[in-house]
């Protein structure tokens, strides 16, 4: 299956991610596209994740 992201909101001062939740699938985020990749909290086999809005720029990819 293809991971993709479904949808980003910002709301609140939080944004919202949201994809196709699946066994094993993780939100991971990076604050520059070469950077080192963290994973978000909570975000195993979920399929939505809300992380507070900052001023500085983050990515955001899915894995298995």
């Amino acid at each position: 299956a293809t991971l993709k992201l479904n949808g980003i909101t910002a709301a609140g001062g939080n944004v919202t991610i949201t994809w196709a939740g699946a066994a094993g699938v993780k939100l991971q985020s990076s604050a520059t596209l070469g950077g080192a990749w963290t994973d978000v909290a909570g975000s195993t086999g979920a399929s939505t994740v809300t992380v507070p809005a900052g001023n500085a720029a983050a990515f955001f990819r899915l894995v298995k």
